[in-house]
């Protein structure tokens, strides 16, 4: 009588016959669920730059020393900082600089006041979110502080997410959305992968009929090679990038410059 294999005899046999595919160099959302085949290491500090987590004001920190509701901290705004912003004012004694999550800090500031701590430049009590812009385009005007900020609140420093020369990925791994996103963050549009392999499924038997067609005396439907190949392929999931037009720039004016 023939012996009959096991599940993990037949499995073992099939991988005895199977090598890895050759690595390819593939843009980053082709090589989602690929196999790394390359250590990754940072290439320069993530974050580049010292950058605001908040929508506020930059602050040096003994000028909202004390500040309070009743007693607050009265600074001349210099400039309007805007995420991508590269012109940036340098704070001294008694100025602050209006700044959007993400624009970097400037020169002299030691924190960043969240703008529900100030007036927003308005003249009167703690707002809730940050106009569109200041009053006078680069800055002008006054802005309250009703509260005191540590030095480095609010701020995400240089390299705070890895420093350079961190070992970001190493071989081996699945790339799934996580690991997209880093590879973006650290510049990388292309990545060396294995990339995955391609399945034939056959169904044999002269009983089946493809679903959708009547069946026969003695025929059943292929049921087998639907669920195989089913199982062989990941799930798939639309994807879209998209930029605003230059009609939708347009129409938001000031107010996209400075969000």
């Amino acid at each position: 009588m023939t012996d009959i294999w096991s599940v993990d005899e037949h499995l073992a046999d099939i991988l005895r016959a199977v090598r890895p595919l050759e690595p390819i160099e593939l843009p980053l959302l082709d090589a989602s669920g690929c196999v790394l085949t390359e250590d990754v290491v940072v290439p320069a500090p993530l974050p580049p730059f010292d950058n605001s987590s908040m929508d506020g004001y930059a602050v040096r920190v003994a000028d909202v020393e004390g500040a309070t509701r009743e007693w607050p901290s009265v600074l001349s705004v210099v400039g309007d900082i805007a995420a991508g912003g590269g012109d940036l004012p340098t704070l001294f004694p008694g100025q602050a600089a209006r700044i959007m999550t993400g624009a970097p800090v400037p020169p002299g500031a030691q924190a960043v006041v969240p703008v529900e701590w100030t007036d927003g430049g308005r003249g009167g009590g703690p707002v809730d979110s940050m106009h569109a812009a200041s009053a006078v385009r680069g800055g002008g005007g006054e802005v309250r502080v009703f509260r005191p900020a540590a030095e480095g609140a609010h701020i995400r420093g240089r390299g705070s997410d890895a420093p350079a020369g961190a070992l970001a990925l190493t071989a081996g791994t699945v790339l799934g959305p996580p690991q997209i996103g880093l590879l973006a963050a650290l510049g990388r549009a292309t990545i060396l992968v294995r990339p995955r392999p391609r399945v034939v499924v056959l169904s044999t038997g002269s009983e089946l009929t493809p679903p959708g067609e009547p069946l026969g005396p003695g025929r059943i439907h292929d049921s087998n090679s639907y669920m195989l190949t089913a199982a062989a392929r990941p799930p798939e999931r639309s994807r879209t990038a998209r930029r605003p037009s230059p009609t939708t720039r347009r129409r938001c004016g000031r107010r996209w410059r400075t969000s």
